[in-house]
């Protein structure tokens, strides 16, 4: 869990500071994901909150059994839900980035072109 929200830290504090195309779309985007938590449920809901349970609150989402034997082992229902939503993390983060990437190649390209007809 940490590892997915550590995405959002790295946006933010590495990857912005690299140009100013960078820092405009992160800034967006942060801007799009906190704006519109419903639309972006998976990350203020599962990731954020999570991690934060985890880290902070040493509690999992979910309770789980003492050890028991193999034969005796029954994966509850909330273990695939949680697995699901884990699935989707990594989906959505995999849907930012490449929209963060298309954004700063258009802001770059533009850019560049802006830069080639004032010459």
């Amino acid at each position: 869990m940490s590892m997915l929200r550590s995405i959002g830290y790295v946006l933010k504090k590495v990857d912005s500071k690299i140009s100013e195309d960078r820092q405009a779309v992160i800034s967006e985007l942060w801007q799009d994901w906190t704006s519109q938590r419903e639309t972006n449920a998976i990350f203020w809901d599962f990731i954020d909150l999570e991690r934060h349970n985890i880290l902070k609150e040493f509690a999992l989402g979910f309770t789980h059994e003492p050890y028991l034997e193999p034969d005796e082992y029954e994966v509850e229902d909330i273990v695939y839900d949680k697995i699901a939503q884990y699935r989707e993390a990594v989906y959505w983060w995999r849907f930012q980035l490449r929209s963060a990437e298309d954004m700063i190649s258009k802001r770059t390209k533009n850019a560049l072109e802006s830069r080639n007809r004032g010459r």
